[in-house]
């Protein structure tokens, strides 16, 4: 049997694909985890701004200078990188092999790289003009799956997979285009009636979170009290810049509208800060916003000049070193507020799906359904017994800025 090892780059979406094209074209290899047992080196490539572009790259050029040394291993690339520059990567790299995966969403079957949890892309695209986005270039515009093909495709993890995970670029529109009218209602009600857990929804956009998916969430008990929705920015001159809906007010009266229906509920959301034109009135707008609105995570993400965008034609660019002066300035103010929630969490225990153990921390680790696997924090604790990829209850003892601590109980 030929062994693989697999390299997935980007984002949750790019795995989801990933694990299809494994199915799809290398479901009778072996995955392995050391590169030198490989026959097969493959990279599923992202291209969303230019330091993942770089990486893309990298990753590429180093399985190629160990094919030098091993001409018999081939080196496969995929994804994004490909879709946005493939006639040119095929020239400047002829010692690798080009498999392109469009349409591949749309596939049944894949090889569950992940353990706990999975990811369940149901849309490819997006249909939304963000001045700062090239995914819409390369992607082209919103295409939902059907919806009996997703559950299908849920109905073979379920019963196996403890978390699973609602991903695409705008998940909030699923349905709009095909069915012409919101289907995330439907999809997460059928799922919902299944097996699983936990069930995560990423990627909600402030103008398609309707109340009647908030009460889902709340009246479901396996649909986790976890509201992910980026919101950009908090300054009305630049979301109108970015070409984003919405407004301060708006999105503070969405903030206030969730924790009303879902009073225990994680907001997560991310801005992009040194977006052109942004001055200091605009960014202590955002900070302003970070104390108001008290979000539970935050993701703080540096403008990214892509030429292909209508923002590389904006005046008024920052300074990277301002860049970096904002963002640690507010991840500062962020984490502080972070701290404060988690410190609420302190005496009360929660169910935790335990995913491992740290011999540094000397303690098992796992997350609650207020954490995104990978993306936030872990709770670490202690137990008598290992149990991985199950539930546990945990009584929190400590937290920091961005974990908790605690004891099974």
């Amino acid at each position: 049997m030929e062994k693989i090892f697999v390299v997935s780059l980007g984002c949750p979406k790019n795995l989801a694909d990933t694990e299809k094209i494994l199915f799809e074209h290398f479901k009778n290899y072996l995955i392995v985890t050391n590169p030198e047992e490989a026959d097969v080196f493959f990279i599923n490539t992202c291209s969303f701004i230019l330091p993942a572009k770089e990486e893309s790259i990298d990753t590429i050029f180093e399985f190629v200078e160990y094919k030098k040394k091993f001409p018999d291993k081939r080196v496969i690339v995929s994804g994004c990188l490909l879709e946005q520059y493939g006639g040119e990567l095929e020239k400047e790299i002829p010692e690798a092999e080009f498999l392109s995966n469009k349409g591949i969403f749309l596939t049944q079957g894949r090889v569950i790289t992940t353990r706990a949890f999975s990811y369940l892309k149901i849309a490819e695209g997006c249909s939304r003009k963000c001045a700062f986005c090239t995914i819409p270039l390369f992607k082209g515009t919103h295409k939902s799956r059907e919806l009996n093909d997703i559950l299908s495709e849920a109905k073979e993890m379920e019963g196996s997979v403890q978390e699973l995970i609602i991903v695409s670029q705008d998940t909030s529109f699923y349905g709009m285009d095909s069915y012409k009218t919101p289907k995330l209602y439907d999809l997460l009600s059928y799922l919902s009636d299944m097996d699983f857990p936990w069930i995560r929804v990423m990627y909600f956009y402030p103008e398609n979170l309707t109340d009647s998916i908030l009460d889902l969430i709340a009246s479901r008990p396996n649909i986790c009290n976890y509201i992910d929705i980026p919101f950009q920015h908090l300054s009305d001159p630049i979301l109108k810049k970015m070409k984003r809906w919405g407004s301060y007010e708006q999105y503070k009266n969405i903030v206030s509208n969730i924790r009303s229906r879902i009073p225990e509920s994680s907001i997560r959301t991310s801005f992009i800060v040194g977006f052109p034109g942004e001055t200091q009135k605009d960014y202590e707008t955002l900070l302003g916003g970070l104390d108001e609105f008290q979000f539970n995570r935050v993701g703080f993400f540096s403008y990214s000049d892509e030429p292909e965008t209508a923002s590389f034609r904006l005046e008024g660019k920052v300074e990277e070193e301002e860049k970096e002066k904002r963002i640690s300035q507010a991840s500062f103010i962020q984490e502080e507020i972070s701290e404060e929630i988690l410190k609420g969490r302190i005496g009360k225990i929660y169910k935790v799906l335990e995913e491992g153990y740290d011999p540094e921390k000397e303690a098992f680790y796992g997350r609650t359904e207020f954490e995104a696997p990978e993306i936030d924090g872990l709770v670490y604790f202690q137990s008598d017994k290992k149990t991985e990829n199950n539930f546990k209850n945990i009584l929190i003892t400590d937290s920091d800025q961005h974990n908790l601590s605690g004891r099974e109980v």
